[in-house]
């Protein structure tokens, strides 16, 4: 099967200058460093990392927003171009984002109704009539009423937005579906709606979707794949059901011990097991702060935080390896002889996804 969307060896960088040397040449910082992956239709992948990593600047780069500094995009075959013509504004249209703040992406001065209409005007699709049933389908598609047609964003509760920014990006029927930390902003009862929704448009849609979140639990409910993220390089990535429960990096088990639990307990308090009863919980705690991303240490960009570092892991820079099916995971820990100090415990996995029972 070809891939919808490919990415092969991507990166960006840009130009940083130090404020306070004046006559300092600019350094480089590598915002997205030599990253590959595919994604089919109807297919959900989950990237996930600490915040600063590249999710975003990686996701735009994706739909065209901002230019690669090297490496190949491809949207259906097509090569992805930044450059704003006629080719780039045809692509768009199959490609639409969903982002993190739904107040700051749409206009306090528009309805919604024509802000949902907006993109089939820009994109000249059809006549009015059929631009406003197309935007009344899209509407009635996210669940909004016709008695919130002429409402301004401001007048709207915070999931009652994010839905229509939905139905913007929905409006043109596109077939890759980006989103920015789409629940982040909305408390647990209104994300639940909004991710099963998403879910729902997807399977009926045969949408592909590239979904950033920090609450590991939604991306263990929507995700088929899991990418996790750190300085810009992708470290671990797989079926997320098998890396969610089962992660091979450090900094992944890290990520997945430091999820919440339903019990309200964190860290070394438990978490639910299968029978409901509290299990003991190990905690990963990582010392000190990620590394500056202009000076990106030698070697593994982990190693200074890691509990599991090896002597290899300052001086040689760990590639890609494949464990079993789709896992690969660019850690030492699983190269060549060196032994396998990480070995996560049965109890280190993510607790139940609490999104069904709050919809």
């Amino acid at each position: 099967m070809t891939p919808l969307l490919k990415a092969t060896q991507v990166s960006r960088n840009f130009s940083v200058k130090d404020s306070k040397t004046r006559f300092a040449k600019p350094r480089i910082l590598r915002a997205v460093n030599q990253i590959s992956l595919e994604l089919n239709a109807g297919q959900t992948l989950g990237l996930v990392g600490e915040s600063g990593c590249g999710k975003s600047t990686l996701a735009r780069m994706l739909i065209g927003l901002l230019p690669a500094s090297s490496g190949e995009i491809t949207f259906a075959g097509q090569p992805i171009q930044a450059k704003r013509n006629a080719h780039w504004r045809a692509q768009r249209r199959d490609m639409q984002m969903v982002y993190q703040d739904p107040l700051a992406a749409l206009d306090r001065r528009l309805k919604i109704v024509d802000q949902v209409l907006e993109p089939l005007v820009i994109q000249n699709l059809g006549d009015r009539a059929t631009q406003l049933a197309a935007t009344h389908e899209a509407l009635e598609s996210v669940g909004i009423g016709e008695d919130l047609y002429g409402r301004y964003p401001h007048e709207l509760s915070g999931g009652q937005r994010q839905r229509v920014v939905m139905a913007r990006a929905l409006v043109l029927k596109p077939r890759l579906l980006v989103c920015d930390e789409p629940v982040s902003a909305l408390d647990l009862s209104i994300q639940a709606q909004v991710i099963n929704l998403l879910s729902d448009l997807q399977k009926s849609r045969n949408l592909a979707m590239l979904f950033i979140s920090h609450d590991l639990r939604i991306v263990r409910h929507i995700c088929d794949d899991v990418a996790v993220m750190y300085l810009g390089k992708i470290i671990e990535q797989g079926p997320a059901e098998k890396i969610l429960s089962e992660p091979a990096h450090p900094y992944t088990a890290a990520l997945i011990s430091a999820v919440s639990h339903p019990s309200g307990a964190r860290g070394t308090n438990g978490t639910l097991g299968a029978t409901g009863a509290t299990e003991p919980r190990k905690r990963i705690l990582l010392t000190g702060e990620p590394p500056n991303p202009i000076d990106v240490p030698t070697g593994c960009a982990f190693h200074p935080r890691c509990p599991s570092m090896l002597a290899r892991c300052k001086t040689e820079t760990p590639i890609k390896t494949m464990l079993d099916g789709r896992h690969a995971v660019a850690c030492h820990l699983h190269q060549g002889s060196a032994p396998l100090v990480y070995v996560p415990l049965a109890t280190d996995s993510l607790p139940p996804s609490p999104l069904k029972a709050a919809a």
